[in-house]
């Protein structure tokens, strides 16, 4: 809580809750989700606030939201460990577009970042058009029956 003790205003209380859920703290029961706003809880406030990837991951595993606004802030923030978390996780939210990361992520400058997202976006491309071409073979064979 120490790092806490620095800051001021909402940034404090973001950063707070993202503490109290590292393993050190405890979650106390805490809404990894509850903040400012969509999308800026305590996974948002442990990327803008520097947190490591330990903690980043425990916040994501207790559910934290993985949306636009986490994967810009880890952009912004240059965490390409962050933004591979993120984005190899299984829990990512429907308004993350795939072209809006693209574009975000070529306009960081940063090649790590591009590199990471052009993965994903290739590998995320390829599994909607197998799912898209095996939901069309569903509904034919649901018909024989």
């Amino acid at each position: 809580m120490a790092v806490a003790n620095h800051l001021s205003g909402p940034h404090a209380f973001m950063l707070c809750s993202a503490l109290y859920v590292d393993g050190t703290h405890g979650d106390n029961g805490r809404d990894v989700n509850d903040g400012f706003g969509p999308g800026a809880g305590a996974l948002y406030a442990a990327i803008i606030g520097g947190q490591p990837l330990e903690i980043i991951a425990k916040i994501v595993d207790k559910g934290g939201y993985i949306g636009l606004r986490t994967l810009h802030a880890a952009m912004r923030e240059g965490r390409a460990d962050v933004l591979e978390l993120l984005l190899n996780h299984r829990r990512i939210g429907r308004d993350v577009k795939v072209e809006e990361v693209v574009k975000d992520a070529e306009e960081s400058a940063d090649k790590e970042i591009i590199t990471i997202v052009q993965t994903w976006a290739d590998r995320k491309r390829k599994l909607d058009e197998k799912a898209k071409r095996s939901a069309g073979k569903r509904r034919w064979w649901k018909l024989l029956f």
